[in-house]
């Protein structure tokens, strides 16, 4: 009879397009505000606790899943990311983080721009 440990079931989890966007425009958002940062990360995004999915959730619980081998989002259990303290759910807004100049609070509001930045990050990674 062998005793041993059957192993893990299903590939490693790699993270979905959408997921990736997500992150590459909050770290945009986080560049863009300044301040006092930790690792890369605002200050004030690490003590506020808001983390928001690709699904358009945002919440200030997530999910520790040594199942799915990732943090999730309670709602869907999709991957989640640290988001800055002002979001909301719903699709994401960067022009409501009042750390943002007026101008880019502007710039950020329309999100034109989001698709040429993605294009030409995904040229660059070739």
């Amino acid at each position: 009879m062998d005793s041993a440990i059957p192993p893990a079931a299903g590939p490693a989890v790699q993270p979905d397009q959408q997921y990736l966007r997500l992150a590459d425009t909050l770290r945009l958002v986080a560049d863009q505000e300044g301040g006092p940062q930790f690792m890369g990360w605002p200050d004030r995004w690490w003590e506020a606790h808001r983390y928001r999915c690709a699904n358009d959730h945002v919440s200030a619980v997530l999910l520790r899943s040594e199942q799915l081998g990732r943090d999730g989002c309670l709602v869907c259990q999709a991957e989640v990311h640290m988001t800055f303290p002002e979001d909301v759910d719903g699709p994401l807004r960067p022009g409501t983080n009042p750390r943002l100049s007026p101008q880019l609070r502007g710039a950020w509001g329309d999100n034109s721009w989001l698709p040429r930045y993605l294009r030409a990050m995904w040229e660059l990674s070739r």
